[in-house]
Protein backbone atom coordinates (compact mmCIF):
# COMPACT_ATOMS: atom_id res chain seq x y z
CA UNK A 1 0.00 0.00 0.00
CA UNK A 2 1.55 3.24 -0.94
CA UNK A 3 2.01 5.52 2.09
CA UNK A 4 1.58 9.74 1.60
CA UNK A 5 3.11 12.65 3.23
CA UNK A 6 0.95 14.87 5.13
CA UNK A 7 2.16 17.50 2.05
CA UNK A 8 0.98 15.20 -0.55
CA UNK A 9 -2.84 14.85 1.52
CA UNK A 10 -2.23 18.63 1.66
CA UNK A 11 -1.89 18.99 -2.29
CA UNK A 12 -4.72 16.19 -3.24
CA UNK A 13 -7.08 18.74 -0.44
CA UNK A 14 -6.57 21.58 -2.38
CA UNK A 15 -6.64 20.06 -5.98
CA UNK A 16 -10.04 18.59 -4.80
CA UNK A 17 -11.34 22.40 -3.46
CA UNK A 18 -9.72 23.96 -6.70
CA UNK A 19 -12.08 21.95 -8.76
CA UNK A 20 -14.43 22.40 -6.73
CA UNK A 21 -14.46 26.53 -6.82
CA UNK A 22 -13.87 25.95 -10.86
CA UNK A 23 -16.90 23.93 -11.05
CA UNK A 24 -18.90 26.49 -9.39
CA UNK A 25 -17.47 29.09 -11.07
CA UNK A 26 -18.78 27.75 -14.34
CA UNK A 27 -22.44 26.80 -13.24
CA UNK A 28 -23.13 29.97 -11.83
CA UNK A 29 -21.64 31.65 -14.86
CA UNK A 30 -24.27 29.61 -16.67
CA UNK A 31 -27.05 30.39 -13.89
CA UNK A 32 -26.36 34.10 -14.27
CA UNK A 33 -26.54 34.11 -18.43
CA UNK A 34 -29.77 32.50 -18.36
CA UNK A 35 -31.54 34.39 -15.00
CA UNK A 36 -29.45 37.77 -14.95
CA UNK A 37 -28.88 38.53 -18.49
CA UNK A 38 -28.33 41.58 -17.92
CA UNK A 39 -25.38 40.93 -16.06
CA UNK A 40 -22.03 41.56 -18.02
CA UNK A 41 -19.63 38.74 -18.22
CA UNK A 42 -17.10 41.15 -16.41
CA UNK A 43 -19.01 42.08 -13.80
CA UNK A 44 -20.92 38.45 -13.19
CA UNK A 45 -17.31 37.12 -12.68
CA UNK A 46 -16.51 39.98 -10.40
CA UNK A 47 -20.34 38.92 -8.26
CA UNK A 48 -19.07 35.28 -8.70
CA UNK A 49 -15.56 36.13 -6.87
CA UNK A 50 -17.32 38.26 -4.15
CA UNK A 51 -19.33 35.28 -2.96
CA UNK A 52 -16.43 33.29 -2.65
CA UNK A 53 -15.07 35.43 -0.84
CA UNK A 54 -17.83 36.24 1.00
CA UNK A 55 -17.98 32.44 1.73
CA UNK A 56 -14.78 32.60 3.02
CA UNK A 57 -14.51 35.26 5.28
CA UNK A 58 -17.95 34.48 7.57
CA UNK A 59 -17.40 30.70 8.03
CA UNK A 60 -19.38 28.78 4.65
CA UNK A 61 -16.81 26.26 4.87
CA UNK A 62 -18.92 23.05 3.00
CA UNK A 63 -19.36 22.74 -0.56
CA UNK A 64 -22.72 22.81 -0.24
CA UNK A 65 -23.06 26.11 2.08
CA UNK A 66 -20.49 27.57 -0.50
CA UNK A 67 -23.31 26.79 -3.51
CA UNK A 68 -25.80 27.70 -1.61
CA UNK A 69 -24.57 31.05 -0.39
CA UNK A 70 -22.76 31.89 -3.50
CA UNK A 71 -26.40 31.26 -5.87
CA UNK A 72 -27.79 33.78 -3.27
CA UNK A 73 -25.04 36.61 -3.54
CA UNK A 74 -24.83 36.52 -7.45
CA UNK A 75 -28.41 37.90 -7.99
CA UNK A 76 -27.57 41.25 -5.41
CA UNK A 77 -25.14 43.96 -7.00
CA UNK A 78 -21.91 44.16 -5.23
CA UNK A 79 -22.52 46.43 -3.05
CA UNK A 80 -25.58 44.75 -1.36
CA UNK A 81 -23.75 45.30 1.98
CA UNK A 82 -23.56 49.16 1.57
CA UNK A 83 -27.51 49.50 0.18
CA UNK A 84 -30.58 50.36 2.42
CA UNK A 85 -32.61 48.16 0.60
CA UNK A 86 -30.32 44.87 0.95
CA UNK A 87 -28.54 45.68 4.17
CA UNK A 88 -30.37 42.87 5.99
CA UNK A 89 -28.57 40.55 4.16
CA UNK A 90 -25.37 41.56 5.15
CA UNK A 91 -26.56 41.33 8.43
CA UNK A 92 -27.60 37.60 8.15
CA UNK A 93 -24.11 36.66 6.99
CA UNK A 94 -22.48 38.60 9.94
CA UNK A 95 -25.38 37.08 12.28
CA UNK A 96 -23.91 35.20 15.33
CA UNK A 97 -25.69 32.04 14.40
CA UNK A 98 -23.95 28.46 12.91
CA UNK A 99 -23.92 29.25 9.03
CA UNK A 100 -26.61 27.06 8.81
CA UNK A 101 -29.03 28.89 10.66
CA UNK A 102 -27.60 32.25 9.12
CA UNK A 103 -28.41 30.37 5.21
CA UNK A 104 -31.80 29.17 6.75
CA UNK A 105 -32.33 32.75 8.01
CA UNK A 106 -31.86 34.02 4.49
CA UNK A 107 -33.63 31.78 3.01
CA UNK A 108 -36.46 32.18 4.87
CA UNK A 109 -36.47 36.46 4.20
CA UNK A 110 -35.86 35.48 0.50
CA UNK A 111 -38.73 33.34 0.25
CA UNK A 112 -41.02 35.71 2.32
CA UNK A 113 -40.22 38.67 0.14
CA UNK A 114 -41.16 36.99 -3.00
CA UNK A 115 -44.48 35.72 -1.19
Amino acid sequence: MPKFSDQQFKTFRQLKRNGFYEKLHLDLRGFMARKLPDVALEDGDARIRQAFQTCADHGFRTEKQITTLSYILVTFPRDYAQSERFGWLDALIRAKATPGVRLSRIKAVIKAGAS
